[in-house]
């Protein structure tokens, strides 16, 4: 659909023609007029193994910078990386391209570019490949897209299309000395992250080093273009979108066997020797096995089983006719290990940017990516048989990442939650046999029919479920294998383990970490108050001019179910977790509650009170045109700033206690209490939660001042960087950046003190954790907190009276107390021990005689815990039937027996419990049950002895 979009002059100028690649049916542009294929490795393969196009010596550190240098020659204003996590973006959690950095905010043309061109490397983070990393010899998780981008508008075009493909054709031939007949611009149209356009793929030997998007669509439902089933529309912006793969470049300097060896060649070394895996180069066999592996892995399915199977035997044919005797099962011994640590390297590197970044491992969002990853990487080391441990591995990977402040910076946090998550997996492995064995059936043995008797009592587990329709194959359904995984952590890969150890098959499901990665990769967008549908103007927030201001003068503009409109307010409607305003309306002499503020779109409604808001006189009165008299509820005002000021007090001091990894997860103020989540990789400690509040209230008494300052997005983001967006990503092109004195600084469109000496003091009362990874610390501010203060004071208080000590002696006291219950609570129930030997001693001497057997009866007052004890000590008696009767709370029944004795207790007290309006159970020994008629205890006893009597005759 872009054909003539693409027929460059620059082509045409530099002896390029156009073809049709007779393989896959793409067009593309050569110098070469010899050459018949695209360049796409599905079609050629790779001719760079062994034979590397690009002749200098580089690491990924000299190869970056040769790129960077070509661009900042060439005009282009460099920037420095954005975080992997994409805190500017609601949906998706990593930064996934370069492009990405810059939407929608700048793609969109709300926000200037932070420079116009410019260029950067940006490490990126995808998830889409998961089960081709470590296979294919070219796929990664972590990634540096280096790129150079325009953002060209119908006022001011800086380049396009045409010096879009010179410079990449000066850098690729000039700067880097690739031979121009190798190159080929493959065409392909280009979609993601909302926007589309046509794309040429810079192939050479058979590798995609570059793709060219010219951006110049954006997706709309009525658009008259359409590519991969949705419709797209011309934007008045057109984009120069490029990626080029900087360890792609890498490889085709260094013509390895695989991408990991030019990336990760020290790594590598200590890998193999660590875990044991063979990996000589100079051993023809193993060299020429790797790499026609990758080759064929250019070009053939890989992410199935049966495209696995498929490869090993191509594999092993082509092997064979090369000289090599080699069959399937002896490749897959050869390269698995391989692969398994080529996975360890990638998916470490990876997690090491995401943990540096802020990211927590948990059950949820970003953090389920991070532990995902880890555990993955875990797993393979333990197929390698090896420890599983990864913190070396780590530590090497951030030795190497100096160029990157996040990680250096952060390289003690990001081990200690590597340690924490391993510990985490090791549990993991030791409860998963026992659950596996419970949803298999399996228990503790290995016959087929057990397994069968077994499964079919299980609740969580069904024919549907499972199929032992094979001897020894188990299957479990996807659902619930993701159950396994998100409930408990327990992958296919581990059940796979488990259930070959008992001697049974099992397959572990394709795709499935690839799944889960693109199920929880793209964000979830907050659910949006529902907007009122209504045409009215924007009202004017005087409360941004001064937040101190109480009263104001305003015009009605309407007034609707919703509330009453005003032209400007005092009334700061709810939002940014802070409360609306209350207060009053006065006109004509009356005087109308607001109970609550709310806006829709750019409108404040000022809501009354229901009664108010039913009158129809009234609604007489509040017609538009009319000037009013507005007054907030200033007590309740000012405590809500105390704690919205507050909470950014509380994130600054928790960054310094814990670490900058935390993050706000949400936060909701109240005028006598606030409370904030963070994200943090363990639970919070009172020593640490008492650090976190000394910290805050130093900021309090330093008197810091609170600037309030609007900027525009792009200012914003340029000035401070992502961090502003801790309560999420920005929503407007307008951007109210609020900013604790060295201290905190976030977007914020809340009200604020001016002075964080206006608190006086933050106490935290609470912390808990919300679920895996999440804290939650609530706290009082200002006066708030004093009466928090005074409360607890007060229990004290009314503690320490009764016992008639001063308070700082209550602790030494209340333990003492403590102390002499529990050893006065022993010696009761050792006293109630003798009082039961006796009163057993008595009632056998008064047992009845019914045929062999000695019926024992009592009726007292005591709860259940005694007439249990007192039945266990008669069941130990010889021929003795026991029915004990107490009135305390109501009838307590329980009727036991001794070992020599064989009836029924269970029998015996359903019939008799009857009589006094009860029911009861247990076991044939010793059966317990509960009434609420006493006066049916005699026949109840009457019932037991004739029971008796009948089965003694």
């Amino acid at each position: 659909m872009f054909e003539k979009d693409l027929e460059l002059d620059y082509f045409k100028e530099n002896n390029y023609v156009r073809k049709v690649c007779p393989s896959c049916g793409a067009g593309f542009w050569a110098v070469d007029p010899e050459k018949k294929l695209c360049g796409d490795s599905q079609c050629c393969g790779y001719t760079f193994i062994g034979n590397p196009l690009i002749k200098e010596d580089f690491n990924l550190d000299s190869m970056r910078r040769k790129y960077l240098d070509f661009f900042v020659q060439n005009d282009h204003t460099e920037l420095e990386p954005y975080p992997v996590v994409a805190r500017w973006r609601d949906d998706i959690y990593l930064t996934i391209a370069s492009i990405a950095d810059f939407q929608p905010h700048v793609t969109s043309g709300r926000v200037k570019p932070p420079a116009n061109p410019l260029t950067i490397s940006q490490p990126c983070i995808r998830l889409n490949d998961l089960d081709n990393i470590g296979r294919s010899g070219r796929h990664l998780t972590e990634f540096e897209m280096m790129a150079h981008h325009v953002f060209n508008n119908p006022e001011e075009e800086i380049y396009w299309k045409e010096d879009t493909v010179r410079l990449c054709n000066e850098l690729l031939v000039d700067d880097l000395g690739i031979p121009e007949k190798e190159i080929t611009y493959r065409e392909e149209p280009w979609f993601g992250g909302g926007n589309a356009g046509p794309a040429l793929e810079a192939e050479v030997g058979g590798l995609e080093l570059a793709t060219l998007v010219f951006m110049n669509m954006e997706r709309d439902p009525k658009g008259k273009y359409e590519i991969a089933n949705e419709r797209y529309s011309k934007m008045d912006m057109y984009i120069v979108d490029t990626g080029y793969g900087l360890e792609r470049f890498l490889w085709m300097a260094e013509g390895t066997p695989t991408l990991y060896e030019s990336i990760y060649p020290e790594l590598l070394e200590k890998m193999y020797d660590a875990y044991g895996v063979y990996h000589d180069l100079d051993d023809a066999k193993f060299r020429d096995m790797v790499v026609e592996h990758v080759k064929l892995c250019g070009q053939m399915e890989i992410s199935t089983q049966k495209g696995k199977r498929d490869l090993r035997e191509t594999l092993s044919n082509k092997l064979n006719k090369m000289g090599h005797d080699i069959s399937p099962g002896e490749i897959e011994k050869g390269l698995k290990p391989l692969e398994s640590v080529f996975i360890i390297a990638d998916h470490t590197k990876a997690l090491t940017f995401m943990l540096a970044d802020g990211i927590v491992p948990s059950n949820i969002k970003g953090g389920y990516l991070a532990r995902l990853l880890l555990r993955r990487a875990l797993r393979n080391i333990e197929d390698l048989g090896g420890e599983v441990d990864i913190d070396w591995i780590v530590q090497e990977h951030i030795g190497s990442l100096s160029n990157f402040p996040s990680v250096t910076q952060n390289k003690d946090m990001v081990m200690e939650m590597v340690e924490r998550e391993t510990d985490k997996y090791r549990d993991t492995l030791r409860k998963g046999k026992r659950i596996i064995n419970r949803l298999t059936g399996m228990g503790d043995c290995t016959e087929t029919e057990k397994v069968r008797k077994k499964k079919s009592k299980g609740a969580h587990i069904s024919d549907k479920d499972m199929d032992t329709g094979g001897k020894d194959d188990v299957s479990i359904t996807l659902d619930k294998m993701i159950e396994l995984y998100d409930s408990h952590g327990i992958h296919p890969s581990v059940v796979k383990n488990v259930i070959e150890r008992e001697g049974r098959s099992f397959t572990v499901p394709d795709g499935f970490s690839q799944m889960l990665a693109e199920k929880h990769a793209q964000g979830q967008e907050e659910v949006e108050k529902e907007e009122i549908d209504m045409d009215l103007p924007k009202t004017e927030l005087l409360f941004y001019d001064d937040e101190y201001r109480t009263k104001a003068k305003g015009i009605i503009i309407a007034y609707t179910e919703h509330g009453l409109v005003l032209d400007r307010t005092v009334f700061y409607p709810e939002g940014g977790g802070q409360l609306g305003d209350t207060g009053c309306i006065r006109i004509d002499g009356k005087v109308f509650p607001v109970v609550d503020t709310i806006k829709s779109k750019e409108t404040v409604f000022h809501v009354l009170d229901k009664k108010t808001a039913k009158n129809e006189s009234i609604q007489k009165v509040l017609q538009r045109g009319k000037e009013v008299e507005m007054e907030i509820d200033w007590e309740r005002r000012y405590s809500l700033m105390r704690h919205h000021t507050s909470t950014h007090i509380i994130l600054g001091a928790s960054r310094k206690v814990l670490g900058d990894h935390v993050w706000q997860q949400g936060a909701q103020k109240f005028p006598d209490r606030a409370r904030f989540d963070i994200s943090h990789f363990k639970r919070l400690t009172p020593e640490e939660a008492a650090q976190i509040e000394m910290e805050a209230n130093k900021a309090v008494l330093e008197g810091k001042v609170v600037i309030k300052k609007w900027y525009t997005l792009d200012q914003a983001m340029d000035t401070f960087g992502s961090e502003l967006f801790q309560g999420g990503p920005p929503k407007s092109e307008n951007v109210r950046i609020v900013e604790v004195e060295e201290w905190d600084r976030e977007a914020c469109a809340g009200t604020h003190i001016d002075n964080t000496f206006e608190i006086g003091m933050i106490k935290i009362i609470h912390t808990e954790r919300l679920q895996d990874g999440v804290e939650r610390l609530e706290y009082s501010a200002g006066s708030a907190a004093v009466k928090y203060i005074q409360e607890r004071e007060k229990i004290i208080e009314d503690t320490r009276k009764p016992l008639g000590v001063p308070a700082e002696k209550l602790q030494d006291t209340v333990d003492r107390f403590f102390k002499e219950w529990k050893e006065q609570k022993k010696e009761i129930s050792r006293l109630k021990r003798e009082v039961a030997e006796c009163k057993q001693r008595s009632l056998v001497t008064d047992a009845v005689k019914i045929a062999d057997i000695r019926f024992v009866f009592y009726e007292g007052d005591m709860d259940m815990n005694e007439l249990q004890a007192l039945g266990r000590e008669l069941s130990n008696e010889e021929k003795v039937v026991a029915m004990l009767v107490s009135r305390t709370g109501g009838v307590k029944m329980l009727l036991t027996r001794s070992k020599d004795v064989d009836i029924d207790m269970n029998q015996l007290l359903r019939a008799s419990i009857k009589e006094v309006r009860g029911s009861g159970g247990g076991r044939p020994n010793f059966a317990q049950g509960g009434g609420s008629y006493p006066e049916g205890i005699p026949k109840a006893k009457e019932v037991v002895i004739s029971l008796l009597k009948e089965k003694m005759v």
